[in-house]
């Protein structure tokens, strides 16, 4: 086995097929350009993601193919990169992005490992403005400031900052119960329902280590979009430009 290098990836040649035949150096180079010819963008760059090595095999005659030729193992590597198809009601994304470019557009988010961690205090600006806060149908209690407040810091517990900018994912509507979310009347304040933000999560992972290691970014939709703009975008609700105007307005 011998390894070359040609336009801008490593390629590992056998010195000699089994029946004897040999690769030429330029049919292995040119199948440099028959991966990235069909390779995939980064979201955020919009250039290639491109091969960086892989092993060229000896293709015999057989009932699909009929002439013996030299092309490329079915398995190549990229340069490092995440890919991720998502969807939620504001659209249908595909995102392919080099890691090095998820890193500059996202200073914000933590590429260690996946971070839980409910604030402790709430500010009197990240409680939303429409508040539905009972009374309880079963016993008449009502929730105070600092329930509402507990509650709001539970809820902000599951989608932290915004990875792009940095600020906080803020809720627009909550709505409280006296019980649990799965509708048990006990005596402690919860969140029935909410909307926050409008949102984008997607997902990467780390592979220097040897178990791969989930991460997840969220942030603001419109963040998102502005920071990729070569995302595939496969449709895109309409009503939410339009609630982000009314919001805007509002």
């Amino acid at each position: 086995m011998r390894t070359i290098e040609a336009n801008g990836a490593t390629i590992r040649i056998p010195d000699r097929c089994e029946c004897g035949d040999t690769c030429p150096d330029k049919i292995a180079a040119d199948h440099v350009h028959a991966w990235n010819k069909s390779g995939r963008r980064c979201a955020f760059c919009g250039q290639l993601i491109r091969v960086v090595s892989f092993t060229m095999k000896h293709y015999h005659p057989d009932e699909h193919d009929p002439l013996s030729r030299w092309s490329s193992a079915d398995w190549a590597e990229y340069e490092p990169n995440w890919t991720w198809y998502t969807y939620n009601i504001y659209g249908c994304v595909n995102i392919d992005a080099h890691v090095s470019c998820a890193r500059k557009a996202m200073p914000h988010a933590d590429f260690e490992k996946v971070v839980y961690g409910r604030p402790e205090v709430i500010s009197a600006s990240e409680i939303p403005k429409d508040v539905r806060r009972g009374p309880c149908a079963d016993c008449g209690a009502v929730p105070t400031d600092e329930d509402v407040r507990r509650v709001c810091a539970r809820v902000f517990n599951f989608h932290g900052p915004c990875v792009y900018c940095g600020k906080r994912i803020m809720l627009r509507s909550l709505s409280l119960f006296h019980g649990t979310p799965l509708r048990e009347h006990t005596g402690r304040w919860s969140w029935d329902e909410y909307e926050k933000e409008p949102t984008l999560y997607w997902a990467g992972y780390r592979f220097d280590v040897k178990e791969h290691t989930r991460l997840e970014f969220v942030g603001h939709l419109v963040c998102a979009v502005k920071a990729m703009p070569y995302a595939q975008w496969y449709e895109v609700n309409k009503l939410f430009w339009v609630k982000e105007a009314q919001w805007k307005v509002n």
